[in-house]
């Protein structure tokens, strides 16, 4: 207090917030000290910011979503071509060798067309479900199904479409029923099946 200078601001008991300032007189006549309260501004100053770092936050949120989805987006559009992929190549080989088929081969084709479409069906159905375009992520819907059953038919799928590669199917270990979100576990079992015959 004996030798004030510029400015200091300091917080009293009460909670109110005070700006002193000292001012030198000229030819050393002494100092003029005066004191602001500067509650307000100072209450104004935590609120702005509390709401930045508020906008911070939805900011990175925002961010990490808007990733998760180009992510999410990129994926899926990478898995509809087995499924289409199955689709063509069937449908070639219905146009082709259609008299050489029997009914029973005719019958396994279309079958496998139809569950391909409608594997594709499913995930256009996800990509368009307001979750996944708002956060990026997919709603886990478990169900009791069959593994067996579908790793036999992704196996075939993907044997229709690799003609050169033997695929050996041995399911016999697994459950006979699992609870999974089946959409998702064809997702991720294709891509292993697909990543499987292009790098082999």
């Amino acid at each position: 207090w004996t030798h004030l200078k510029g400015e200091h601001e300091f917080q009293t008991i009460d909670g109110t917030h005070w700006r002193m300032t000292a001012v030198d007189l000229p030819n050393g006549q002494g100092k003029i000290v005066s004191t602001t309260n500067v509650t307000a501004y100072k209450e104004q100053e935590y609120i702005l910011a509390d709401k930045q770092a508020q906008l911070e936050r939805a900011l990175s949120a925002e961010q990490e979503a808007s990733s998760l989805q180009k992510q999410f987006i990129s994926m899926v559009s990478h898995e509809f071509r087995t499924p289409l992929a199955i689709v063509d190549g069937n449908a070639q080989i219905l146009e082709r060798r259609y008299k050489d088929l029997s009914d029973d081969d005719v019958k396994l084709r279309l079958r496998t067309i139809r569950s391909a479409v409608s594997r594709t069906l499913n995930m256009m159905q996800a990509v368009l479900s307001s979750n996944l375009l708002k956060t990026g992520k997919m709603d886990v819907i478990a169900e009791s199904f069959s593994i067996k059953s579908l790793l036999k038919e992704l196996c075939r799928e993907q044997s229709d479409l690799a003609h050169d590669y033997t695929i050996l199917v041995d399911v016999d270990q697994l459950p006979d029923f699992v609870w999974m979100d089946s959409k998702i576990l064809t997702l991720i079992l294709t891509n292993i099946l697909a990543n499987a015959v292009k790098f082999s």
